[in-house]
């Protein structure tokens, strides 16, 4: 199995993460649910992914990387064809659960390829390439679902998608000589150590903050965009996450600007402060400022994402896998309660509402990042 073939996987799994977002007003006119009822499409998702590193231990490491793609990739081109079907929002809201389910371990599988196929020269390279493959499939996923929305209609961007998943399944080759996919089994002893090790708690936080306010602005934008330019079309909608490309530019910069700035603490401050700034920013109700806004608010994002995974890691020589299972628990934890509870708040006291309870959680985020040892 080739870089290119696990890139490839990772660009269409993150299709299938975040396409749903520029259609959520389409779902709560179409299943007449509320606002907070359709952002709930995207929590079913990551729950799954909050979970995972908890529970997926056993069930993972009874397979080798390609067959557990293999077998992912296959399974999620059938959730698309399920999701394309329903016709009721408890069954697209249980197609989501399953295909959260799904993502952590095709996710698990490509990134545990890498690092069992990767010389210590390639690896981060590889997993660079990896991460920048989740940014361009988190951003075309929506543009194009939003565009076959508006040229044709969003089931057919499902059939086009199962379609592909198909074929990456087709293709991955079964490796009889892989080493097994190795998933953390988490312990209380060592869940305990790692929070005992200095700063460590206070990146977890931090990063829950963080996520929490980007995953709950851009579930309600196509609500917020809805309002303010009177019912734009969706692939409108979708473009107005170009923003997220921002994120591959600050991923691949991470490294550059921590050895420039001379601290991996001062690189966050700043680009948390940069990330408070743009949500800020975006109480002003223009759509072109709002479009300019979210480069800021995507860049500063996973800049603080990409220098925290190191930061964290830095902080202990062993325990790393108890670590990152934790932060990724505490991430998406973050993603899960932001892409519901803010839908509440806008729902019943609008935008401004919304915004500034953004700000309240990603100020709190930053003053618990600003005290980190």
């Amino acid at each position: 199995m080739s870089k290119q073939l696990t890139t490839l996987s990772a660009v269409f799994l993150y299709f299938v993460l975040y396409a749903p977002q520029p259609l959520l007003p389409v779902f709560a006119k179409a299943y007449n649910t509320s606002i907070s009822q359709a952002g709930a499409l995207m929590t079913a998702t990551l729950i799954p992914l909050a979970l995972a590193p908890l529970f997926y231990g056993y069930l993972l490491s009874a397979l080798s990387p390609s067959k557990l793609l293999k077998y992912s990739m296959f399974c999620m081109g059938l959730s698309c064809l399920a999701f394309a079907h329903s016709d009721t929002y408890q069954l697209s809201f249980a197609v989501r659960f399953l295909q959260g389910l799904l993502l952590p371990a095709a996710l698990t599988a490509i990134t545990t390829y890498i690092g069992t196929h990767s010389s210590l020269n390639e690896l981060q390279k590889n997993m660079s390439l990896f991460v920048t493959g989740t940014i361009v499939g988190g951003l075309f996923g929506r543009v194009l679902a939003g565009l076959f929305a508006s040229v044709w209609t969003w089931q057919a961007f499902y059939y086009g998608l199962a379609s592909v998943l198909f074929a990456i399944a087709y293709i991955i080759p079964k490796e009889n000589d892989e080493t097994k996919t190795q998933y953390v089994q988490l312990k209380l002893s060592a869940i305990v150590r790692a929070f005992t090790t200095p700063g460590v708690a206070t990146v977890y936080v931090s990063v829950f903050c963080l996520f929490f306010s980007f995953v709950a602005l851009l579930n309600y934008l196509p609500f917020i965009l809805t309002a303010l330019l009177d019912n734009p079309d969706e692939l409108m909608l979708g473009l107005m996450y170009c923003g997220f490309v921002m994120g591959a530019v600050a991923s691949l910069n991470a490294h550059r600007l921590v050895v420039k700035f001379g601290s991996t603490k001062r690189v966050m401050l700043l680009a948390y402060a940069a990330f408070l700034l743009a949500t800020g920013l975006a109480f002003i109700p223009q759509l072109a400022v709002i479009f300019i806004v979210l480069f800021l608010f995507c860049g500063a994002m996973f800049l603080v994402h990409s220098v925290a995974v190191a930061e964290v890691n830095k902080r202990s020589s062993d325990n790393k896998g108890i670590l990152n299972a934790l932060y990724v628990t505490f991430y998406y934890s973050g993603g899960v309660l932001g892409s519901y509870l803010p839908g509440i708040l806008y729902q019943n006291y609008g935008n401004m509402a919304l915004l500034a309870s953004l700000l309240v959680v990603s100020g709190l985020g930053f003053l618990v990042l600003w005290r980190l040892p």
